[in-house]
């Protein structure tokens, strides 16, 4: 049986719980975009250029953030594999490539490098992009896929 005061005032409930749940998480939204250098923002590039990248040698480390096995299947001549939930444990190897290199991050569709590069903007990493479009476009594009593991 239902209460008809509880019925009446039903949708202010919900209405509250949800703002009870959202409200915390854009909070913490603010606060991190409030950390954030302004300088440092995450660059994009084009499959194309990082194509061209690739062809010229020395460009950024190329960072392939799915997990290993979807990396195994296809991935980015050249890339290595940092799935994004490793990217914490990781800094250290990381800062020796934004100091040394810069890097591109990419995966299936923009997620996960999404994730791994705002980790690494919150720890004020400078030379952090990501190729839009990601693999989805790159193999779309008919640019090379190498399999399996890299060749040391």
């Amino acid at each position: 049986m239902h209460h008809p005061t509880i019925e009446r005032i039903r949708p202010l409930l919900l209405a509250a719980l949800a703002l009870a749940l959202i409200a915390p998480a854009a909070s913490m939204a603010r606060a991190e975009a409030r950390r954030l250098p302004q300088a440092a923002r995450v660059q994009t590039f084009t499959p194309q250029a990082v194509l061209e990248m690739l062809l010229e040698g020395d460009g950024p480390m190329i960072i392939d953030c799915r997990n290993a096995s979807q990396y195994l299947a296809g991935h980015i001549p050249g890339a290595i594999n940092i799935h994004h939930k490793e990217t914490w444990g990781r800094l250290k190897q990381l800062r020796r490539y934004d100091r040394d290199r810069g890097m591109i991050y990419y995966d299936r569709k923009g997620v996960q490098s999404g994730v791994a590069t705002r980790a690494l903007m919150l720890e004020n990493f400078r030379r952090v992009g990501v190729m839009t479009g990601h693999f989805e476009e790159w193999q779309r594009l008919g640019y090379p896929v190498a399999r399996g593991m890299p060749k040391p």
